[in-house]
């Protein structure tokens, strides 16, 4: 597993700024808080899904991820994020057959619409700070985009689930749970069960 030592630094920070006791998180497509900036400093757990589940990205054998063509594809994508978005790296993540599991971690906070920062600033300021583009939401859109439009020439049905699924990480000890989660993923006993049953 690769060394971020900004790490802790970053979540006693999000720990400082997390809401009072009593605020709960909101479950929409988010398990953040509601008034929390999905631009701000931290790690983030975010998870995709195929629509209907469908199993496009490979299969699993005896407890082994076997990718297929769709499946190199959709890691060529992730991996290429950070050519793309300014102040992030990439923690552990996984191309399941039918989701994608990963770590994103925004080194610096990033103002946008939605933060407290925005409304102080010009509109000058606004048009050059390109608003919004460093989130979660923008990271994970941009990746789903950029899987479907490849993926669709070979495969022109290819469909994801709308939306996504993200957490804050809240602390280095889920931070460890969550990327141990992430690389046990493709052993989980249920998988043998779903393709034995039929599942593709």
């Amino acid at each position: 597993m690769r060394n971020f030592p900004f790490l802790l630094d970053a979540l006693h920070s999000m720990r400082l700024s997390l809401p009072m006791k009593g605020y709960a998180p909101r479950r929409v497509n988010s398990n953040r808080w509601a008034d929390w900036d999905d631009g701000a400093q931290g790690a983030y757990f975010v998870t995709m899904n195929c629509q209907s589940h469908r199993c496009w990205f490979g299969s699993i054998v005896n407890k082994e991820l076997h990718h297929n063509k769709l499946g190199e594809i959709a890691v060529g994508c992730w991996q290429e994020l950070p050519q793309h978005f300014q102040d992030l790296e990439l923690g552990e993540f996984v191309i399941m057959p039918n989701h994608v599991h990963g770590i994103i971690l925004l080194l610096q906070d990033q103002v946008t619409h939605d933060s407290p920062r925005y409304m102080f600033q010009s509109p000058a300021d606004h048009r050059k700070g390109n608003q919004g583009r460093n989130t979660i939401s923008a990271m994970c859109g941009a990746f789903k985009s950029a899987v479907s439009r490849k993926v669709r020439m070979l495969q022109p049905e290819f469909e994801w689930q709308r939306g996504f699924h993200d957490r804050v990480i809240r602390d280095a000890d889920e931070f460890d749970r969550i990327t141990n989660y992430i690389c046990n993923n493709p052993t989980k006993s249920i998988w043998d069960e779903y393709y034995h049953e039929g599942g593709l």
